[in-house]
């Protein structure tokens, strides 16, 4: 097998290929001979020569496709430009022209992109503000926050933010001010609970909160006060009736809620001392009768009774 004359006809063949036209054929079995014979003058050249009209017909095509964008550049979609262009630059690198555009392109987006912000986050602005000035606080929240999780820093938003927060809770304590004067102490708090949830930092609420755990010390005291003051008449009433067991009982009962009730405590004493008398008089009474019927039976049945 003759070497040089197979080289031949290849070579012969990629030129074939390259005078139709057909650069990608032509290319890939120039590279593929190159890989065997990587000096060969005339492989080199005829490479170069494909690389060379490929460039120069890619940038014709180019040109072409730049024109194609003109309408776009007047229509300012440069959100299209830049994707196409972007594609374009790839069959022509290093062709100033196309580089230049895609470059200007990306800058004119960047700043349509900006401008858009701008005119979406003042529209988001007006919205807040006008949804505060007509009591919609809710909506007002919701779109302050939805804008600070993309610009946290924005300081005019975080001031509306608070604003609709706290006037928010205002409006809800106005609507509650029954509950919030009533003896409904779990609820009132459940109610400060869910405010904090929207101001976790507000002071008034916190104040509301202690001033509704004050409320309820004393309302629990005075109750406390007025069922030991109601249950020691009743008792000192059972006492008058004589009742001294019920009435230590009572008093014993009482004395579990308040330990240091001076009045209980003096009233337990008495009321210990008259049943130990009152017991004290019934076990006489009832020794007193064992032995009038002693003595009754004792006239009734001499016989019976054995005396020592």
């Amino acid at each position: 097998m003759d070497i040089n004359l197979e080289l031949h006809k290849a070579i012969r063949q990629i030129e074939s290929f390259f005078n139709a036209g057909r650069y990608k054929e032509a290319y890939e079995n120039v590279n593929k001979l190159l890989l065997n014979f990587p000096d060969n003058g005339k492989l080199i050249k005829l490479k170069n020569q494909i690389e060379k009209n490929v460039y120069k017909n890619n940038i014709e095509t180019v040109n072409k496709e730049l024109n194609l964008l003109k309408p776009l550049w007047k229509d300012k979609r440069f959100d299209e430009l830049v994707i196409r262009l972007t594609e374009i630059v790839k069959y022509v690198p290093g062709y100033n022209k196309a580089e230049k555009q895609l470059y200007d392109a990306q800058n004119l987006y960047r700043k349509q992109i900006q401008i858009q912000q701008k005119d979406t986050l003042g529209n988001y602005i007006r919205t807040i503000e006008k949804s505060i000035n007509t009591g919609d606080f809710e909506k007002a929240i919701s779109l302050s926050q939805e804008v600070l999780r993309k610009m946290p820093q924005h300081e005019k938003c975080g001031m509306l933010l608070a604003k609709a927060k706290n006037l928010l809770v205002d409006k809800r304590i106005k609507e509650n001010q029954i509950l919030l004067n009533s003896d409904k102490f779990e609820e009132i708090e459940n109610f400060l609970n869910e405010l904090f949830k929207i101001c976790p930092d507000s002071i008034r609420i916190k104040n509301l909160l202690n001033k509704a755990v004050n409320r309820e010390k004393v309302t629990v005291e005075y109750a406390k006060k007025d069922f030991i003051f109601s249950a020691y008449e009743q008792i000192f009433l059972i006492y008058q009736k004589g009742k001294y067991d019920k009435t230590i009982e009572a008093l014993r009962e009482l004395l579990e809620v308040e330990p240091d009730n001076i009045k209980a405590l003096e009233l337990l004493k008495k009321a210990e001392k008259k049943f130990s008398s009152q017991l004290d008089r019934e076990v006489a009474i009832k020794i007193k009768k064992l032995q009038n019927k002693f003595k009754t039976d004792k006239r009734k049945y001499p016989k019976n009774f054995i005396k020592l």
